[in-house]
């Protein structure tokens, strides 16, 4: 497991003086764990994760939106066009080139 920074930020990207430190197994769960322990705060919320290192420092590795920004449709596709429908067994003679006299 990684050591992650989880930082509260407004939608204007102004940190809030909230912070959390977890230990996870990836930046998404850090981001998981960190809103059960952090407080609600009022408005839309982006959480930062940073990965902790021992040699190097802390690297920004994302950034989440909280829960009020989202409206729930980002990576939704539009329908594709339908597909033709499938040739039918229907057989014709085609006419002939020269009528008869």
């Amino acid at each position: 497991m990684a050591s992650y920074d989880v930082h509260v930020q407004d939608s204007r990207g102004v940190r809030r003086n909230f912070r959390a430190h977890i230990e996870a197994a990836s930046p998404s769960e850090a981001v998981a764990l960190a809103r059960r322990s952090l407080p609600d705060l009022p408005g839309q919320q982006v959480y930062a994760v940073y990965r902790r290192r021992r040699l190097r420092g802390r690297r920004l590795v994302g950034l989440y939106p909280g829960e009020g920004g989202d409206d729930g449709l980002s990576g939704v596709r539009e329908p594709r066009r339908p597909r033709p429908t499938p040739p039918s067994l229907h057989a014709s003679a085609d006419l002939p080139a020269y009528p008869e006299q």
